[in-house]
């Protein structure tokens, strides 16, 4: 590797690091969620109607759960950016929603003001 390859742009996540986000993702998917975090693009933390919304629309079966609401000011620009922080949220939450954060899966959307919005879903 010469000086300047770690200034090089890369075009997308490493191979590596999408496998990695796509087993993420998948391991859980099937087992019902126990808590949810809504992690909004922005300054402003999503209110509790704002995230009963967003999940009505994505996530209906998780309305009901408790929810932890935050906010992301400056939008992760890789994938593998966005995966690693979900996660976080994941491992920050482990004690307040007693949850196991190997066990978490994570969808990207938009909300009514276009906004990204993560969704951890978390299970124990």
């Amino acid at each position: 590797m010469g000086i300047f390859d770690r200034f090089r742009k890369k075009s997308g996540p490493d191979e590596g690091e999408a496998a990695d986000d796509e087993q993420w993702e998948q391991d859980w998917e099937d087992e019902p969620c126990d808590a949810v975090a809504l992690v909004r693009e922005g300054h402003n933390v999503p209110t509790d109607d704002e995230m009963r919304e967003v999940l009505a629309t994505e996530a209906p079966d998780c309305v009901d759960l408790p929810r932890t609401g935050l906010c992301q000011m400056r939008w992760w620009k890789e994938q593998g950016w966005v995966s690693g922080g979900l996660k976080h949220i994941a491992i920050a939450l482990r004690v307040t929603h007693s949850i196991d954060p190997e066990k978490t899966t994570w969808k990207v959307c938009k909300d009514d003001r276009g906004a990204r919005v993560g969704i951890v879903f978390m299970r124990k």
